[in-house]
């Protein structure tokens, strides 16, 4: 199965969100390895997991500035990317021994800020995921996100609907866009109502 875009699925913590994406053609599939995220997951689990989904992206979704700790459980999971939860300095970034995504929130950066991280950090980042806290759609940004598309790689994080894909994917044009995974009711019960609303109007048929 494929999809019409790159898509990403952040914050995965269970192997029933981890199949049913690789099922779905998801391309990347984020883990988080701060261990005070609520989606915490924990080396072994994340182990087990890849066993299911090999030829999918893994992403390790980290907050803080230790490289040398990144780059171990980078290697030691082999880790595809590094997924970077805020601006840090270029040297340290250009430390990190896997491709980068930098996740940027959208609401606490001005759109000057933002697009001069883009140009400062463009040499040592393959993508930069823009999310939001506050914001629930693109309604009146369409313009400035489509300013950054095109000459940066911006993987979109909110504002994902059915109804406004279309413009996302066919006017906006990012490098793809990022959902969020969920947690389980219990083990190996799991509601996709929202990854699959979303992953079925993108699936392409073959």
């Amino acid at each position: 199965m494929s999809l019409r875009t790159l898509v990403k699925v952040s914050e995965v913590n269970n192997l029933s969100d981890a199949r049913y994406c690789a099922g779905m053609g998801v391309e990347m599939i984020g883990f988080s390895l701060d261990e005070n995220h609520p989606k915490f997951i924990e080396l072994s689990k994340l182990r087990e997991i890849a066993v299911w989904i090999s030829g999918i992206k893994v992403v390790g979704e980290f907050t803080g500035e230790n490289i040398d700790n990144i780059n171990y459980l980078a290697e030691q999971l082999n880790l595809d990317y590094i997924q970077i939860n805020h601006a840090i300095p270029n040297n340290l970034l250009h430390s990190l021994k896997k491709p980068v995504i930098l996740k940027l929130i959208f609401e606490e950066h001005t759109s000057v800020e933002l697009e001069k991280i883009f140009k400062a950090y463009k040499n040592n980042v393959a993508y930069y995921l823009i999310e939001s806290e506050t914001c629930d759609s693109i309604s009146g940004i369409e313009d400035m996100l489509e300013n950054w598309t095109v000459s940066y790689p911006i993987l979109i994080g909110f504002g994902i609907t059915n109804d406004s894909l279309e413009k996302i994917t066919n006017e906006i044009k990012p490098k793809g866009i990022a959902l969020k995974g969920g947690n389980e009711i219990k083990p190996g019960l799991k509601s996709f109502d929202e990854l699959s609303s979303i992953l079925e109007v993108l699936e392409v048929n073959d």
